[in-house]
């Protein structure tokens, strides 16, 4: 029964490996057969995301989300400045010459803003208080997107050391599973020695063997667990991080 549970389990995880690769042909626009192709790739068991020895928060400014916050912010303040302005215009009268009279509105409705490369004439417009409402809703929209970025940048924040905590407790687990795997499979060679000198039958042996594959089976799904989680951190810091001395080292 043990041996049947474990082929299931090789079954199941060979399944599954074959639906990641057929994801993967799809996803690069190929037919799922196209898998066929595929070779296994050369992954070190030892890779890891590179991070820097102190974690600051600049390091998730290239997130995508955080710096479309970051520009939305910037463009809301050029909006209220846009604002200010409108209360001292500096108006072109060229344009008012054909007209025999004119109000207040057709004062901005058949005139036009004369661009100047100095200081604008101060001469305040009184309109009631409609300048000022226009400033009050531009003010209103900066401060709901620096809201929006602080939110971004919190998120992200959360993400980042969220993994990193997964990825440490993660660590240990493997560290803890792989003693136990070494003493298993010390336990198989031990049992086969005494199988060969007779002492036992087979079947310590083979109930040994069993338990080994069992740890090789959680080690493997340790290892995927690990996978993910540095995919995870990459995606978290918005494409991983290069250390700018190493890179120059190769580059050298």
């Amino acid at each position: 029964a043990d041996i049947s549970a474990i082929m299931q389990e090789i079954s199941a995880i060979r399944r599954s490996i074959e639906g990641k690769k057929e994801s993967i042909a799809i996803l690069g626009g190929f037919m799922p057969s196209y898998v066929d192709t595929l070779v296994a790739p050369k992954i070190q068991d030892g890779f890891e995301v590179p991070l820097p020895k102190e974690i600051y928060l600049d390091l998730i400014s290239h997130r995508a989300d955080v710096t479309v916050q970051k520009y939305i912010v910037l463009s809301k303040s050029q909006n209220i400045e846009n604002a200010k302005a409108q209360f001292y215009p500096n108006i072109s009268l060229s344009g008012l010459i054909a007209l025999t009279s004119f109000d207040f509105g057709k004062l901005f409705d058949h005139s036009s803003y004369a661009p100047v490369g100095g200081v604008a004439l101060s001469l305040p417009l009184l309109d009631g208080e409609a300048r000022k409402a226009n400033l009050q809703v531009n003010v209103s929209d900066y401060n709901s997107s620096v809201n929006d970025y602080n939110n971004a940048i919190i998120k992200a924040a959360n993400e980042v050391v969220g993994v990193l905590k997964r990825s440490q407790f993660l660590a240990s687990q493997m560290r803890l599973h792989e003693e136990d795997l070494d003493a298993k499979n010390s336990n198989e060679t031990l049992a086969l020695k005494r199988f060969n000198g007779g002492l036992t039958n087979k079947l310590p042996y083979l109930k040994a063997k069993v338990e080994s594959c069992r740890g090789e089976l959680g080690k493997i799904a340790l290892n995927e667990e690990k996978a993910a989680l540095q995919i995870d951190l990459i995606k978290a810091l918005g494409g991983g991080y290069i250390d700018q001395e190493e890179q120059t080292d190769a580059d050298k």
